[in-house]
């Protein structure tokens, strides 16, 4: 539990939609209770079933809030990850990823490459770029966490954003435990189950007027590490957005 005094029941079940529907649509929530008051937070996640690229699929979250006793259900966030596996071959033999993820684009994020997959977007190749070489090794400034980088899955959370508003109630940590159970227990083909990566960036949309960015991202790293993860890299100094954090699922949620 956090401290921010948020307390949870049992992750429920709050729907799935139709076997073989594109994407695959799950709900699933947590109760809370704090000096807010009680209620459930909700995670509406999309995972699609025939993905775009050989080696990547982008999964999709919105986060909704719902207060015991109001009738309004509210939007407080989103997310996005891509996971990728590493072990899927292109047509010649060769892990797919190296192409798409670990090369950089040469005209446009869908481009075809020579193995038969398509280019992931620039962004997520920047990242993954920084923790592996253009042959899928893990860099030397990884070293201590090279056997996580191993893994065959690995999930980039590329985006996670909560509303101002909402913060320092507990609840990004019940959004990031939503994500982490419900990636786990998807069916066989798609459970995920391997090593989860980030940049503690602003959950805002934008900077957060009038206060230190270097500040914000270390309340954030703490909030992380809240979460169970631990930072895998940084840079000297106040720099900002030059740090990566990661886990493995599992252990623990």
């Amino acid at each position: 539990m956090s401290d921010e005094g948020t307390s949870t029941s049992a992750l429920s079940d709050g729907g799935t939609s139709t076997p073989g529907s594109d994407p695959m649509t799950l709900r699933r929530y947590l109760t809370f209770d704090d000096a807010h008051g009680t209620g459930k937070l909700f995670l509406k996640l999309e995972v699609p079933t025939s993905a775009e690229h050989l080696s990547a699929r982008r999964v999709t979250g919105t986060i909704y809030l719902h207060t015991d006793g109001r009738d309004v259900i509210l939007e407080i966030g989103n997310l996005i990850a891509d996971v990728v596996d590493r072990t899927v071959r292109g047509i010649r033999g060769t892990p797919a990823y190296i192409q798409e993820v670990m090369h950089k684009h040469l005209g446009g994020i869908n481009q075809y490459v020579e193995d038969g997959g398509k280019r992931c977007n620039a962004d997520v190749s920047d990242y993954f770029l920084k923790m592996y070489t253009e042959h899928g090794d893990p860099r030397p400034a990884f070293a201590a966490n090279a056997q996580a980088l191993q893994a065959d899955k690995v999930m980039y959370i590329e985006e996670f954003q909560l509303h101002r508003n909402y913060h320092s109630r507990g609840l990004g940590e019940l959004a990031l435990r939503i994500l982490h159970h419900t990636m786990y227990n998807l069916p066989a083909e798609f459970a995920f189950r391997g090593t989860v990566v980030l940049a503690p960036i602003s959950m805002d949309a934008g900077p957060v007027p009038n206060q230190d960015q270097y500040e914000v991202e270390m309340r954030l790293v703490r909030f992380y590490q809240k979460c169970g993860y631990t930072v895998w890299y940084e840079e000297e100094g106040r720099e900002i957005h030059q740090r990566i954090m990661g886990r493995t699922l599992p252990p623990w949620f």
